[in-house]
């Protein structure tokens, strides 16, 4: 008997068993979000992207790092700074030292690697992904941020490629800060 072999077959099987990298990994699982605010320059803090990552497991475990890409900015010298920081809101909040994770000064490449080691012991973890822009970026310029993996104890958990943000966040001016002088903006 001439049996033919399968090599896609064995290839998909080969690649779902090696990679370990799916959306879901033994109980955990993200939802990644993008409001569609503009992002401020010469603002300290402008989160632009919450990652959620839920745990169905009781059992506790670490973030490693995540890998996030920038493909898309117009112009990557605009942004000062990437930082991520742990929150337990899921509202944008003005976020403090204590809560900063990591942060990358003027990033050079448009994929980047953010490492860092957070036990979790909580049934829900909220990361707010921040960019500060220098104060002589250009107002035609767009930028692009994508949570591509987060990295676990657990496993790696892939974005899938249908939530990652397609649309481009645009910079702005903030004319008057919020309640500056007494007055809501």
């Amino acid at each position: 008997m001439n049996k033919r072999f399968n090599w896609k077959l064995f290839l998909g099987t080969l690649l779902l068993l090696s990679s370990g990298n799916c959306m879901y990994a033994k109980g955990l699982k993200i939802d990644v979000y993008t409001p569609r605010v503009p992002v401020l320059v010469g603002d300290e803090v402008n989160p632009v992207q919450r990652v959620l990552v839920v745990n169905d497991d009781p059992k506790p475990y670490e973030i490693k790092g995540l890998d996030i890409s920038l493909d898309g900015t117009t112009d990557l010298t605009d942004i000062e700074e990437v930082s991520l920081y742990a929150s337990k809101k899921l509202a944008r909040t003005n976020f403090t030292s204590d809560s900063l994770l990591v942060k990358i000064s003027n990033p050079k490449r448009s994929k980047q690697s953010l490492t860092f080691a957070l036990p979790v012991n909580a049934d829900s973890l909220i990361l707010w992904m921040d960019i500060k822009l220098k104060k002589n970026t250009d107002l035609l310029h767009k930028f692009a941020v994508n949570t591509l993996k987060v990295k676990t104890t657990k496993g790696t958990l892939r974005n899938p490629s249908d939530s990652l943000f397609k649309e481009m966040l645009r910079p702005g001016v903030a004319v008057r800060k919020h309640w500056q002088d007494s007055v809501h903006t």
